[in-house]
């Protein structure tokens, strides 16, 4: 859906996506932060289809002029509860963001580092900036929100709980709304 939208926003000059939505696929490693080939040639997926995988921050070029009464550069492209992540500034290892909308889902930011999870929780993309990618795990804690109260409230970031907490020392939450 990302790059159908860059591409008609661009009037088809950009064919791309950003490094979050293209992990969502499956088809792209993570890790190699490239389209798996493997899995391509299994799917039978010719790689010249897919987009170019660029940094969530990054030139995803201009909107046609006559669609918003100008030419607007696009500078950034991120996934739902990715764009959250860097959205509240969630970049630190050990920073949890919880996402609540038609689902409720909660991120554990690792850093550059992946490792997988021995608890069933999803190892997947933060975000990627500056060609450095950020690992998070990742679980799904409410299948719809939407009838439910969410913990943490609305949207929120918090900052990673030390070992020892020092003596009235609090944990950070940062609602995404006020």
């Amino acid at each position: 859906m990302d790059s159908w939208l860059l591409w008609s926003l661009t009037g088809g000059a950009v064919h791309a996506t950003d490094a979050t939505n293209a992990g969502r696929t499956l088809l792209f490693d993570i890790r190699t932060q490239r389209w798996d080939g493997d899995l391509l040639a299994l799917f039978d997926i010719p790689r010249a289809l897919l987009p170019e995988v660029i940094d969530n921050a990054a030139d995803f070029g201009t909107t046609r002029p006559d669609l918003l009464g100008g030419a607007i550069r696009i500078t950034g492209m991120a996934g739902d509860q990715h764009a959250a992540v860097v959205g509240q500034g969630c970049f630190a290892p050990g920073m949890i963001k919880s996402t609540c909308g038609t689902g409720a889902f909660v991120l554990l930011t690792m850093g550059e580092t992946f490792v997988e999870s021995r608890n069933r929780l999803l190892t997947t993309l933060a975000c990627r900036l500056d060609g450095r990618p950020v690992g998070a795990r990742s679980r799904r804690v409410l299948r719809s929100s939407w009838r439910s109260p969410c913990w943490p409230p609305l949207d929120c970031c918090v900052a990673p709980i030390p070992a020892r907490r020092p003596a009235g020392g609090a944990i950070r939450a940062i609602n995404a709304v006020r």
